[in-house]
């Protein structure tokens, strides 16, 4: 009986891991402004799951930066990882 609570864990460890529902905490996001090309600036958050993940938002903000940032603005998106 033992045996097969251990394999029924095992099974639902699995499944856990396959269909996380990922949760941001919104509270503890941080904050973050970039500077633009041409003097211009954009700002976003970057949210973070309890598993690790992160993710911006809004993601169109994000993008612009990723597309119209300065250098500086460039290498530091490439360091946080999202």
């Amino acid at each position: 009986m033992s045996s097969v609570l251990t394999e029924l864990r095992k099974i639902w460890d699995i499944r856990k891991k396959l269909f996380h529902m990922h949760r941001y905490d919104i509270p503890g996001a941080e904050k973050i402004k970039v500077d633009l090309v041409g003097g211009r600036h954009t700002a976003f958050m970057i949210l973070t799951c309890k598993c690790g993940n992160k993710i911006a938002f809004p993601q169109d903000n994000f993008k612009l930066a990723r597309q119209e940032g300065t250098e500086e603005t460039i290498k530091f998106l490439a360091s946080l990882g999202v």
